[in-house]
């Protein structure tokens, strides 16, 4: 005795309500094959049925799983040249196309093979859409360099002197560039890693011109008439002297330009 799947516990066959004619009216409806008969009845509807067998083409009985697995390819190239998907309902409409409506109460030998040809299939899909992503890793791994130098460009030319995420995502949406995921993280990170280095030998370099900087800083000052400069001073003074600095650098001369100015040498 089975589970019913309606009432969820099992079958009772003749004294339920759908039970009829040996025929549970439940699993027949789910199952697809039912036939309906409404009969009216002092307000009451009714149901009567059986379970209607599957008419099975000629075709099926005749070609092996191979077989219908190249018209299957066939049929995809024709009607979904585009798709790439392994939806059911591609398979369906090919099967319908051939004459079988359903494969769900069909017999054990045809649903095997039927079942057998869209694996083929599918396996086969599976294996090129591995081969192809395979290509295109080793495609982005040999740009991986060119497109690190051209992201760090596009950082600079936007005032950016870090690598975010988002940055990466909008950096390929402007020069449509369709790339693996892994592609993009390897951008970010070794770029992060690259900008972070290029920022550590700005501070060197800057470093030694810190004296230099320091007596200009104070003499702009003077010039302008001010006992000491505040931070928005000192940007002022760097965008008229045209200084790109570190914001170390720019923290460094701030201070020490302020010391010089309470010092007055």
């Amino acid at each position: 005795m089975s589970l019913c799947p309606f009432f969820k516990e099992l079958c009772k066959e003749n004294q339920c309500m759908m039970w009829k004619d040996g025929n549970c009216l439940i699993s027949g409806f789910l199952q697809g094959g039912l036939v309906l008969d409404e009969v009216e009845e002092e307000g009451v509807t009714s149901y009567s049925g059986g379970i209607s067998e599957p008419s099975i083409p000629e075709y099926f009985k005749s070609v092996s799983a191979g077989d219908i697995a190249n018209e299957y390819r066939e049929f995809i190239r024709r009607e979904f040249p585009e798709s790439t998907s392994k939806s059911y309902e591609i398979f369906d409409l090919f099967l319908q196309s051939k004459g079988l409506d359903r494969r769900y109460d069909i017999p054990l030998e045809i649903n095997l093979k039927v079942t057998k040809a869209r694996m083929l299939v599918e396996q086969e899909n599976d294996m090129l859409s591995n081969a192809e992503t395979q290509l295109q890793i080793e495609k982005e791994k040999a740009e991986l360099p060119m497109l690190i130098d051209k992201f760090i460009e596009w950082l600079e030319n936007k005032g950016l002197n870090k690598a975010r995420l988002l940055d990466v995502d909008r950096f390929t949406t402007e020069n449509n560039l369709d790339l693996l995921y892994d592609t993009t993280r390897d951008i970010y990170e070794i770029s992060q890693t690259k900008l972070e280095e290029k920022r550590k030998q700005k501070i060197l370099k800057e470093k030694n011109e810190i004296p230099s900087l320091v007596d200009q800083c104070v003499d702009w000052a003077r010039a302008n008439g001010l006992r000491n400069v505040s931070k928005a001073d000192i940007e002022t003074f760097l965008l008229e002297k045209e200084y790109d600095l570190t914001k170390e650098t720019q923290k460094a001369v701030y201070s020490l330009s302020n010391t010089r100015l309470k010092s007055r040498k």
